[in-house]
């Protein structure tokens, strides 16, 4: 199945197989949707249904839930339409798929009302997909000022538990598997990496997919209930080979592909959390296909994937944030040659990092600390230079 590329755009289209090319050639065919947008609102949606029923053999378990967020201009690229028509997808076939639940939620204003929702009696099961048509919403909510929704959905990025404890009262989430979806212009997008949000590296927990649409039908034609009902089948074939449970493995060829991939890799901040995105997808890829291992093909189609993902966070970095990291390594550089040895407290101050962020701080130090230039002591509580 082919799909017809924008000049604007590198989307590895060659990747979209199995039940997720025919969702997205259904939709496509009808709507000034891009195909990346369809496609990779089918895997977020998944990813939020099989949650906690499927992983890979390995021991940290990832679990397949993703943060998508489609950027684009207003109203042409069709975002938020390819947001409703995939959750509506997704509703249509669990409302008679037995103990399968596809739960969403269209906004929320704190992090206790996240919580509340998780908890939630009417609520079947603890998967949740957050989605918002408008991700300024989002923004806007999580930089109120004493706010913890930020805090709290990046923390579920990696983990499955939220706790804050506070004089008043507590919030507690447990067992909670978050995933969420989002449309945003790109100067929304940009208006996210302010302090608040790059000190908590919630840039490098979004999977962003740039789209650009094309002009086809004033009228699109609807598609035929036969159609979604066929669809349908075909992820309640997917759901029976999930089963209770399921763990993937990886053939010792893909292994080796994926390891090579990993290790060799440029250093960027861009790159950050890209192999935990791989290892998500890769799970995704396999229940697609119905496949019980992963073989080299979905090896080399994720790697294409994690790479084109660097390339659009590179293009959309409105900070510029790999030569930013590159100048506080050099501050940091400079403060302990002149100095011998400092503190993490002195070395913030000396390299004014509370003006460039905790985030970039704590960045440039990791990737010395990782390169072998810089030590720590732990008596000393010092960090100099290792010479």
């Amino acid at each position: 199945m082919g799909y017809k590329a924008s000049e604007r755009s590198s989307f590895p289209y060659a990747i979209i197989n199995g039940i997720a090319a025919k969702f997205t050639e259904t939709y496509t065919n009808r709507l000034e949707v891009p195909a990346e947008f369809m496609y990779m609102s089918f895997l977020t949606c998944l990813g939020s249904l099989l949650a906690d029923r499927i992983t890979i053999h390995t021991e940290i378990k990832p679990q397949p839930r993703l943060y998508t967020l489609l950027l684009g201009e207003s109203a042409d690229t069709r975002k938020s339409t390819a947001i409703i028509k995939t959750t509506d997808f997704f509703r249509f076939v669990t409302l008679n798929a037995g103990n399968w639940h596809f739960n969403e939620c269209w906004g929320t204003g704190s992090a206790e009302g996240l919580a509340r929702i998780l908890k939630s009696k009417d609520q079947l099961g603890k998967n949740l997909i957050l989605c918002y048509d408008e991700f300024k919403g989002f923004v806007s909510k999580a930089k109120i000022k004493s706010s913890t929704l930020l805090e709290c959905v990046s923390s579920l990025f990696e983990k499955n538990r939220y706790e804050n404890n506070i004089k008043a009262t507590g919030l507690l989430i447990e067992n909670g598997c978050l995933s969420l979806i989002a449309a945003s212009t790109v100067q929304t997008y940009e208006a996210t990496w302010d302090k608040s949000f790059t000190d908590i590296g919630f840039s490098n927990r979004l999977f962003i997919v740039p789209g650009y649409g094309e002009r086809k039908n004033v009228l699109p034609p609807p598609i035929p209930l036969s159609v979604k009902q066929m669809l349908a089948q075909e992820l309640f074939l997917l759901l029976d080979f999930v089963g209770i449970f399921k763990e993937i493995n990886i053939s010792d060829s893909a292994y080796k592909i994926l390891q090579n991939w990993y290790t060799d890799r440029p250093s960027s901040i861009h790159s950050k959390r890209l192999e935990g995105y791989a290892l998500r997808v890769l799970i995704l890829m396999a229940a697609n296909k119905k496949q019980d291992i992963i073989d080299d093909q979905m090896a080399i189609d994720v790697i294409s994937l994690m790479d084109w993902q660097l390339e659009m966070r590179q293009m959309y970095d409105p900070i510029d944030a790999d030569n930013a990291c590159a100048k506080m390594e050099i501050k940091i550089r400079r403060a302990l040659d002149k100095r011998r040895a400092l503190s993490d407290r002195e070395l913030k101050q000396f390299t004014n990092a509370a003006r460039s962020g905790l985030w970039l701080f704590t960045t440039a130090l990791g990737n010395l600390k990782d390169s072998g230039e810089i030590v720590f002591g732990k008596a000393t509580k010092q960090w100099k230079l290792n010479q």
